[in-house]
């Protein structure tokens, strides 16, 4: 994992994503990836918590997600957006499963909800 995290930083920077804003779930893993990418420093997002153990508040999660990220939309400036979460958040904003360490480049209207995405497969 360590590695996998800083190669999607380092991958991220040749792409031109030299400032970000990265937010993370509050569980352990996805704070140790969010801190590996090396944009500096990373705030923790309930919006982003896993939810695999109450499926019921899919839906609901998904909403406060979209909220969260229209209100970044309107306050990064011209900073990349990075959001590190789980596989079942994943999922519900997108309706694909992706591999673990796959990113997703996700375009997102005004209120946060997905327009397109992109799949890119995790570097190595």
């Amino acid at each position: 994992m360590t590695q996998q995290a800083w190669l999607v930083g380092k991958w991220l920077r040749k792409q031109g994503v030299n400032q970000a804003e990265v937010h993370s779930s509050p569980w352990c893993r996805c704070k140790d990836t969010a801190e590996l990418l090396t944009f500096g420093e990373f705030k923790v997002e309930p919006s982003l918590a896993s939810f695999f153990d109450e499926m019921q508040k899919a839906k609901e999660r998904t909403l406060e997600l979209q909220f969260f990220i229209s209100k970044q939309l309107q306050t990064k400036g011209n900073k990349a957006l990075v959001l590190v979460t789980h596989h079942v958040n994943i999922f519900e904003f997108l309706g694909e499963n992706i591999a673990s360490g796959d990113m997703v480049l996700a375009k997102v209207d005004a209120n946060g909800k997905m327009v397109s995405y992109k799949l890119i497969p995790r570097p190595n």
